[in-house]
């Protein structure tokens, strides 16, 4: 089954609290989210790092998404934290000396299986979770 890791996962429920206009600091998050503070920064960061939410620091600071919420996709998300997104080791990049390629020929199925999760997870905005 295909699964999220916690990081993905936090990062999905930190960014439905996440508006385009408006700055929401670390605190207001930790409180929202009850997730602890570290893990805030670290999400954020990597959100930033992706250029999905952009920060200004400073007492008046916090985050901010940099584009509108239905142009961002769970797919966008999902990579900032987790990487490539492949749901099998065979189906990440550069995967071409994967054991189970050479063995199997429905090994070579994974992607397509792949293929169509990716597509569904492009076509889920974050404005789509958030509603």
């Amino acid at each position: 089954m295909f699964k999220l890791s916690k990081m993905a996962d936090y990062s999905l429920v930190l960014l439905s609290h996440v508006e385009e206009d408006t700055l929401m600091p670390v605190s207001q998050l930790v409180e929202r989210t009850k997730l602890p503070e570290p893990t805030v920064y670290k999400v954020m960061r990597l959100l930033v790092k992706a250029d999905i939410v952009s920060s200004i620091r400073g007492p008046q600071g916090g985050y901010k998404l940099s584009t509108k919420s239905e142009d961002i996709s769970a797919d966008a998300i999902i990579t900032a934290i987790d990487g490539s997104g492949a749901i099998t080791a065979c189906t990440e990049e550069g995967a071409e000396e994967c054991v189970l390629l050479q063995s199997s020929p429905a090994a070579i199925r994974l992607h397509k299986i792949n293929g169509a999760v990716k597509l569904a997870l492009q076509n889920i905005t974050l404005k789509d979770l958030a509603v």
